[in-house]
C-alpha cells in the first residue's frame, strides 16, 4: 500500500480562491455606496440648514417690518382678536403684505397681529423701579404678538415659524409711543 496513490487524499482545492475575492469585492463596494450615501447626506443636510437659516432671517425681518409700522397695533384690535394678511383668515381687516415677503419665493407663508390680554396693573413685568415710577400710572399697556410662519417644506426648503412679543404703550396725550 505504500506504493498506491488516493486520489481523495491529495484532491487539490480549486475555486477556492474566487468566492473568497468576490465576497471581498462586494464588501468594499457595500462600504464604498455607503460612504458616498453617508456624504450625499451631509451636503443635503447642509443646504437644508442654509435654506432654514435663509428662512428664519426673513422671518425676523418679516416680523420687524410690521412691528415698525404702529399704525397695526390699533387699539380697536379686542384681546385675542387677529389682524391677518388675508380677510378670510380673521374678523379685522387685513394686514399689509410687507414688501420683503412678497419679493422672496416663499411658497406659503403666514403672517399676522394678534392683542394678547395686558397684564393686571400690578404686575410685575409692567413695573417700573420706584424712581422712575412717577409716570407709571399715566400709562397703559397693550401687549401683542407678531406671528410669522414661512413654509418652503415643499421645495426641500425648511419651515421657520416665529412669534415675537411687543408692548406699546398709549401716553396721556393719545398717541402710541
Amino acid at each position: 500500500m505504500t506504493g498506491s496513490f488516493s486520489p481523495a487524499l491529495y484532491r487539490p482545492e480549486t475555486g477556492l480562491v474566487l468566492p473568497v475575492a468576490l465576497c471581498f469585492l462586494l464588501l468594499l463596494t457595500l462600504i464604498a455606496a455607503t460612504a458616498s450615501q453617508n456624504s450625499s447626506l451631509e451636503l443635503r443636510l447642509a443646504a437644508n440648514g442654509e435654506q432654514q437659516e435663509v428662512l428664519r432671517q426673513q422671518a425676523i425681518a418679516v416680523a420687524q417690518v410690521v412691528a415698525e409700522q404702529p399704525d397695526l397695533f390699533t387699539p380697536g384690535l379686542a384681546a385675542g382678536q387677529q389682524r391677518c394678511v388675508t380677510v378670510g383668515d380673521c374678523a379685522v381687516s387685513a394686514l399689509p403684505l410687507p414688501d420683503l415677503l412678497q419679493e422672496t419665493a416663499v411658497a406659503a407663508s403666514r403672517v399676522h397681529i394678534e392683542r394678547i390680554e395686558a397684564p393686571a396693573g400690578g404686575a410685575l413685568a409692567l413695573r417700573t423701579p420706584e424712581p422712575a415710577a412717577f409716570s407709571a400710572t399715566a400709562f397703559a399697556f397693550e401687549c401683542f404678538e407678531v406671528f410669522t410662519e414661512l413654509d418652503n417644506s415643499n421645495q426641500r426648503g425648511g419651515r421657520a415659524v416665529l412669534a415675537v412679543g411687543i408692548g406699546r404703550r398709549l401716553g396721556t396725550g393719545g398717541g402710541w409711543q
